[in-house]
């Protein structure tokens, strides 16, 4: 039972984050929209009406303007995904290797080895080997 609950959680999370909890509130209201329209003017003539858009019933109108109101109140529009590599990545000229850049501040850090490569980044080990005492 605690699993289907977690399961449950994270679909409904999942479910907000994608927005579509507007589409489920647009289907309850197309359900009610077709539930009285069919009792009023038949079943073909409530479908037709429900469905074309020129009916809207006031739960249809109230979503409209929430979810214009949503899309005002949202963030910039995320960045191109050759922004977000100039961003994240930069060419270390040294080698030709893509290397990580994040900046915090006024620092920056490298995650490639320094340009001062000679005695500190030898590649061989030391000889001849230490020995124990």
């Amino acid at each position: 039972m605690k699993k289907f609950l977690q399961s449950l959680i994270y679909i409904v999370t999942a479910l907000h984050l994608a927005g579509g909890h507007w589409g489920l509130l647009q289907v309850v209201a197309w359900a009610e929209m077709l539930r009285s329209y069919t009792q009023e003017k038949g079943i073909v003539q409530g479908m037709k009406e429900t469905f074309d858009g020129e009916h809207p019933c006031p739960m249809c109108c109230r979503l409209a303007e929430a979810r214009e109101k949503e899309e005002k109140q949202a963030p910039a529009p995320p960045l191109k995904d050759s922004e977000k590599l100039i961003k994240w990545f930069s060419t270390c000229p040294e080698t030709g290797v893509l290397a990580q850049r994040w900046s915090h501040g006024c620092e920056k850090a490298d995650f490639a080895p320094p340009s001062q490569s000679g005695a500190q980044w030898s590649v061989r080990p030391p000889s001849p080997p230490p020995r124990s005492i």
